[in-house]
């Protein structure tokens, strides 16, 4: 998979902006705020639908203008496919894959894997972090569960609204109960996918991360990732089908304890929501005690894995997009990843100076220079 071309309207500080790719390698050079993690923001934001910077969307659209256009042709398994996807102030959004309109949830047919300096709060940042890390990777290349994850949190904003404002006026316990099965219901047939899926995904990014932390520590580190769920699935009485999972996970929800919880802390306690990965190093949790060093190993095994699980799934590689982050890993790391993505992966780079990189990197690479929202070449 790689971009052939792409093209930006009216996109942060880009009014036009139409590059072609002619390289698997290409290199982004300038100073800081010139617009070089816009242009591959835009390319996230083509393949994703999302922004990894932010979740306000109409940030995205330039100061004093309406609307936000990205154009692009893909070669996808040899064949070109055309993407558009337009936004505008009034929370309309339109996507189109060759011409045909789509839904929000269909997949755009381009992946990426992206890695910034803002990923290595991943292992010692909120949990939040981690849960937007997890839906955004499975849901480019799944789309059932990004229809799952949308309804989830369309029924969790219901129920917590509720909470808030009107659960306390009600006195009697059954009617109570009898109110919140509504959104119950739904919570538990969204979240129950949510979670059987999250747990598969870190299953497998589990075991190739561990191989990658090895392959890269020189076998001195050992990477362990396990899922922290409020929600032990494993422990529900059923016999392991999705309904039964969803009997016990309503069940839950509707335990006098669990409400009169939810009720006094004014949002829902348990769910997919509430959930986080815990990451082990030499079987100590790396939040704590892992050092510097050792969180960039992991993240980096986690962004190389991510890119062996998306080719899993769909039959080739991603994109890769290396936001300036180059300059935060030493040089024996820096090595490994570039290594990787040289020879089978198309991939992207900011820097802000040419010294960060190989110099067989450099005289295969095709090198643009971006200022004040324009890029040359």
């Amino acid at each position: 998979m790689y971009i052939k071309n792409i093209l930006i309207n009216n996109f942060r500080n880009y009014s036009k902006l139409d590059l072609s790719f002619e390289k698997p390698i290409n290199l982004f050079f300038g100073n800081n705020a010139e617009g070089k993690t816009n242009l591959l923001e835009a390319i996230y934001y083509l393949a994703t639908g999302k922004s990894h910077r932010t979740q306000n969307v109409k940030e995205l659209i330039k100061w004093d203008r309406d609307l936000f256009y990205l154009k692009s042709e893909i070669i996808k398994k040899s064949t070109e496919v055309k993407l558009e996807l337009g936004y505008n102030l009034n929370n309309n959004k339109k996507v189109k894959i060759n011409g045909v309109e789509k839904n929000e949830f269909s997949k755009m047919g381009l992946n990426v894997v992206m890695f910034s300096p803002e990923d290595l709060m991943l292992i010692k940042g909120s949990p939040e972090n981690r849960r937007r890390f997890l839906n955004l990777e499975i849901s480019q290349t799944d789309n059932a569960y990004a229809y799952h994850l949308y309804h989830y949190n369309k029924t969790l904003r219901q129920r917590n609204k509720f909470l808030k404002e009107k659960a306390i006026n009600y006195k009697n316990y059954n009617n109570l109960k009898d109110q919140l099965y509504i959104w119950d219901k739904q919570l538990a047939e969204h979240g129950v996918k949510i979670l059987i899926k999250r747990k598969d995904i870190i299953h497998k990014l589990g075991i190739l991360s561990k191989l990658n932390s090895r392959k890269i520590s020189e076998g001195q580190e050992v990477l362990e990732l396990s899922y922290l769920s409020t929600i032990d699935l494993d422990e529900s009485d059923g016999n392991g089908n999705n309904k039964d999972l969803e009997f016990y996970y309503l069940d839950l929800l509707q335990k006098k304890e669990q409400i009169d919880k939810d009720v006094y802390k004014k949002i829902t306690t348990i769910g997919p929501h509430r959930d986080d990965l815990l990451f082990k190093i030499n079987n100590k949790e790396a939040k704590k005690f892992g050092s510097q060093g050792q969180i960039r190993t992991i993240v980096l095994s986690l962004k190389i894995a991510e890119l062996e699980l998306i080719k899993s799934e769909i039959g080739e590689y991603p994109v890769l997009l290396l936001d300036d982050v180059l300059s935060e890993l030493d040089v024996k790391r820096r090595r490994h990843l570039l290594e990787i993505s040289k020879n089978k992966v198309q991939t992207f780079i900011t820097g802000t100076k040419k010294e960060d990189f190989m110099n067989e990197i450099l005289n295969s690479a095709q090198i643009f220079k971006v200022k004040d929202g324009e890029i040359y070449t």
